[in-house]
């Protein structure tokens, strides 16, 4: 396997029990960081569930403008939020949602720890967590999007970043799909990280959806704020991803996946970072062929549901704890 050449959020990316593989145990709340490659697969593995913020974004806009889950809005209602500024296209779907972060430097919203600029369009096709026919809701950046001192952009020039979701009404989650390869830039050291494009809902990048009732409050259809309670969760499903040092050029690959079930879980009223679950890393890839994550090189567990921002890192028997980003 060639040297490690090894990171981001896609997300926000704990502590764990550990089992008798591990033969050392390295906490630190400042990642020691061997070589650029290996901050740069780090930053890959962690930005690969941003995701995860597009999707608490749009939960928690939904307080301030029920109409995407298809209720009247409250006229009497107040938002008193300058970060982002939000405009709504009315209250017949589809409907769409603007949530402006302004220029550089941009902004930070209320409830998120990180700083965003440009525009994030929504466009609800149907009311949130109901499906119709084709795809449900999509997501899209605008061309000068960044995320955390990241731009965001397509690998088709000159076309916004958009994200497709349709949503499966017995898993109560949405499948993930993009048409084109996603490049996020790190705006700082030059690193790039590309995910390649998963157009197909057949083949997608993965899902993203609730456990019902899992919050404090019990689901009621009146009420979105019950839902956004809920424990949420994003799988990721078998994808490739190609790290490119801005230092040295070099270039590598992971294949990254999330095992069966839930896959990563995390709290959007609650906690801001993903706080359960586990993504598992092929390093020494061609990106041309399936993973084999079950004889995964590196794992990536997210710990035991504690709100912390550390993630447990597993390789070659050792394990290292890393501080990655804040939770509130």
């Amino acid at each position: 396997m060639r040297q490690t050449l090894i990171v981001l959020a896609l997300l926000c990316f704990l502590s764990c029990q550990k089992n008798d593989k591990i033969i050392e145990e390295v906490k630190e709340e400042v990642p020691v960081i061997e070589n650029s490659n290996e901050e740069l697969r780090n930053e890959a593995i962690i930005r690969n569930t941003l995701s995860k913020d597009f999707f608490s974004l749009l939960l928690t806009q939904g307080l301030s403008h029920p109409e995407i889950f298809g209720f009247a809005p409250n006229p009497n209602q107040v938002d008193t939020r300058s970060c982002p500024t939000v405009t709504s296209s009315g209250t017949t779907f589809p409907i769409s949602l603007e949530l402006d972060f302004g220029p550089s430097p941009g902004c930070t919203p209320p409830l998120f720890t990180l700083p965003k600029v440009g525009q994030i369009t929504i466009t609800c096709n149907t009311e949130l967590f109901t499906s119709g026919t084709g795809t449900d809701f999509v997501i899209i950046l605008s061309t000068d999007y960044e995320e955390n001192g990241h731009s965001i952009t397509s690998g088709n020039t000159g076309e916004p970043v958009e994200f497709k979701f349709k949503y499966l009404p017995a898993e109560t989650s949405y499948l993930i799909a993009f048409e084109h390869d996603l490049i996020l830039t790190n705006l700082t050291n030059g690193n790039v990280i590309l995910i390649d494009a998963k157009p197909a809902f057949s083949d997608p990048f993965g899902k993203i959806g609730y456990i019902p009732d899992s919050g404090s409050v019990e689901d009621d259809p009146d009420n979105p704020l019950t839902y956004i309670d809920n424990v949420f969760f994003i799988s990721v499903n078998n994808t490739h991803i190609t790290c490119i040092n801005g230092s040295t050029n070099q270039d590598f690959c992971l294949d990254v996946t999330s095992p069966s079930g839930n896959g990563l879980e995390f709290q959007p009223w609650v906690c801001h970072c993903i706080t359960t679950g586990e993504l598992r890393i092929n390093e020494d890839s061609d990106c041309t062929t399936g993973n084999s994550n079950p004889n995964a090189d590196i794992i990536y567990d997210f710990g035991d549901g504690a709100c912390d921002g550390l993630v447990d890192i597993t390789m070659n028997g050792t394990t290292t704890t890393v501080d990655c980003l804040p939770c509130d």
